[in-house]
């Protein structure tokens, strides 16, 4: 069988300042940093307040840059170019946290469609870069995350410049042959694989004999997991319906890597959810919005899904556990 092509990609980058996070918010939270870019020709406001026109060298029609949400510390936007396919357009988020020391990290995330191929993945994370080094800061070593998705299944490589660790397995056996092609594909080292609860045996047992160098990692054994300088950090969420819960948060992918805790267009069974069982979900998403990741891969996404913004994803599952008919009792 082979894998359903992955319709979004994503773009991380980050990058370190040696000042205080709110010195660096003021330059990001209006992205009004464009004029110190070299190839751009106009910036003109328009109509709805905070969106803009950037016309680039080399470019008839540039792009659409529109202000989606502003937050603490946090801006997305969405950026089009006008009269476009919407394949070409790209969702963006940019993050900027206190660090010790006085200083801060800004993580700028891109989402766009996978088919652009990887030239446009590359366009985008040179664009980003600069804007980040415009700005002051140091840029960290890129780290990336490629999603492959079979049926309706994910698994997740997060990779840096030589390794890689995989995040969940699929459940077949023939798909995780699939899976593992595609890893040796990639030409990066696999150096762990991090099983969250409820992932598949018989497929995971396929990805390790493929690649037996490879450690297993899991929560609440787990609870960090250094690749190449990047911190990937697991949260053991204990027992949610009589099963155990974790996710994994990797913030300078600004993304979060959730199991069965969310579903992403895949209708979630809540036979047997008591009212308890709900309420424990319900403070495990209160736990996953707190750290704010700008994307949340779940273990199960519609082949058509278009969108791993965790927002959506979260707001649809508290309405479900929440509803009128499976509202809990206090």
């Amino acid at each position: 069988m082979t894998s359903a092509a992955v319709r979004r990609a994503h773009v991380t980058r980050a990058a370190l300042f040696r000042e205080p996070a709110i010195n660096v918010w003021s330059r990001f939270e209006a992205l009004d940093d464009l004029s110190a870019l070299g190839d751009v020709l106009e910036v003109t406001p328009i109509d709805p307040p905070g969106s803009r026109l950037v016309r680039f060298g080399g470019d008839r029609f540039g792009a659409v840059e529109s202000i989606t949400r502003r937050e603490s510390g946090l801006v997305a936007y969405q950026a089009r170019v006008p009269g476009g396919s919407a394949r070409h357009d790209l969702d963006g988020v940019v993050r900027v946290s206190a660090e010790p020391d006085g200083c801060s990290r800004v993580t700028w995330s891109a989402e766009l469609v996978s088919d652009n191929g990887q030239e446009a993945r590359d366009h985008v994370g040179t664009w980003l870069e600069r804007r980040l080094q415009l700005a002051g800061g140091t840029l960290l070593a890129p780290l990336t995350m490629e999603i492959w998705l079979g049926g309706a299944r994910t698994a997740t490589l997060v990779a840096g410049a030589r390794d890689a660790v995989l995040v969940d397995a699929p459940s077949a056996t023939v798909e995780a042959e699939d899976l593992a092609a595609w890893i040796r594909s990639t030409g990066k080292q696999l150096t762990g694989v991090i099983v969250l609860p409820g992932g598949s045996t018989p497929g995971l047992r396929t990805v390790l004999r493929a690649f037996p160098e490879a450690g297993v990692v899991a929560a609440p054994t787990a609870t960090r997991l250094d690749l190449e300088g990047h911190e990937l950090r697991l949260f053991d969420l204990g027992e949610i319906a009589g099963r155990r819960a974790a996710f994994v948060s990797v913030r300078d992918l600004d993304a979060a890597f959730c199991g069965d805790l969310v579903s992403n267009g895949v209708p979630v069974p809540l036979d047997g959810v008591d009212a308890t069982a709900r309420q424990a979900w319900t403070r495990s998403l209160d736990l996953l919005q707190a750290l704010r990741p700008a994307w949340t891969v779940a273990r199960h996404r519609a082949p058509g899904t278009r969108s791993d913004a965790t927002g959506p994803q979260v707001a649809s599952l508290r309405r479900y556990l929440t509803g009128p008919d499976t509202q809990p009792t206090m």
